[in-house]
């Protein structure tokens, strides 16, 4: 069947975009577009039933976007309660502390006393209760690379939680390509990505150069009117593909972790790009990826940068009786 788009104006160019995603996506390839003669008009309309056709075969019903919008609350709940346990901080390295007995009382301005600030508070309320509650385990600021993780993850939530739960399924798969929601979805992917890569290496120049691939990628989705799925994934790939090199270049035993990584990442993967369960795959991958969390904020805990933080960090551990 041809589905003739010659000598059309905008609106029945819509109309004739309209017919072809009603069509079931297996039967799509027999049916053809004839396009405009003009070169560039002609590219561009090619482009957007590439973009609607590959939407079309993503279409969740408004259920499953809700489900993908849940699904998306654990990962950053697991990273929250791994900081604020202190599970950051090993039992062997509190131990060290407390044998070699160096505490220097020069980096007491380091820990957080929670319990005192609670009891010796001017003014006693259930937040401070609270407070020291939450933070009861939380016996000095955890080291740059951890907190790295945290933000790339808390950073990404609040853009998919509501693209999903309120715009993903109320949107045409037309619509849903340039609506800002989506592009700031993935722009937040960049940015995650690029906040890891620090998490991952301990570096800032890898860091920086890691930042600036990202921010162009964030750039061509923000600002830039003409959606490529396959290119988006392209750099998408990359991005992740940066934060994962340097567990991979450590090696020794740090390759057990970045074939753990490898493992989750190439799931989520299958998960995203061949839709297995149909429109559930989106909800599975998201819970996939929470094996990550733990593989990243060990990694976060055993690059460089981190052991100097944590062997000051420690003897706050020590100074709060934490462990015995």
């Amino acid at each position: 069947m041809v589905l003739d788009a010659q000598g059309t104006t905008a609106k029945e160019l819509q109309r004739c975009h309209a017919q072809l995603l009603e069509i079931p996506v297996e039967q799509q390839e027999s049916y053809t577009v004839v396009l405009p003669t003009t070169a560039a008009s002609a590219e561009d309309i090619f482009v957007q039933v590439d973009v609607d056709k590959f939407m079309a075969s993503r279409h969740m019903t408004p259920l499953q976007e809700r489900w993908n919008a849940i699904t998306m609350i654990p990962a950053p709940i697991y990273c929250i309660c791994f900081i604020l346990s202190g599970n950051w901080m090993s039992q062997a390295m509190v131990d060290q502390a407390a044998a070699t007995l160096m505490h220097n009382s020069d980096n007491d301005s380091l820990c957080l006393d929670w319990f005192s600030y609670a009891t010796n508070s001017d003014i006693q309320s259930w937040s401070t209760t609270v407070t020291s509650y939450l933070f009861q385990n939380l016996h000095a600021i955890p080291p740059l690379p951890v907190l790295f993780v945290l933000m790339g993850v808390v950073s990404h939530f609040p853009f998919s939680f509501v693209y999903h739960w309120t715009y993903a399924h109320a949107l045409s798969p037309t619509e849903k390509t340039r609506h800002w929601s989506r592009r700031w979805v993935q722009s937040m992917i960049h940015a995650s990505s690029a906040l890891t890569s620090y998490a991952t290496s301990g570096r800032w120049d890898y860091f920086a150069v890691c930042l600036l691939f990202n921010l162009d990628c964030i750039y061509r989705q923000l600002f830039q009117d003409k959606v490529t799925p396959a290119s988006n994934q392209k750099r998408l790939a990359a991005a992740i593909f940066a934060w994962a090199l340097p567990v991979w270049y450590r090696g020794g035993d740090d390759m057990e972790l970045f074939y753990q990584i490898a493992f989750v990442m190439g799931l989520g993967g299958f998960l995203f790009v061949r839709y297995p369960i149909g429109g559930w795959s989106h909800a599975v991958f998201h819970l996939a990826l929470v094996a990550l969390m733990p593989l990243l904020m060990e990694v976060a805990v055993r690059v460089p940068a981190s052991q100097e933080p944590l062997q000051e960090a420690a003897h706050c551990f020590v100074d709060a009786g934490s462990y015995y």
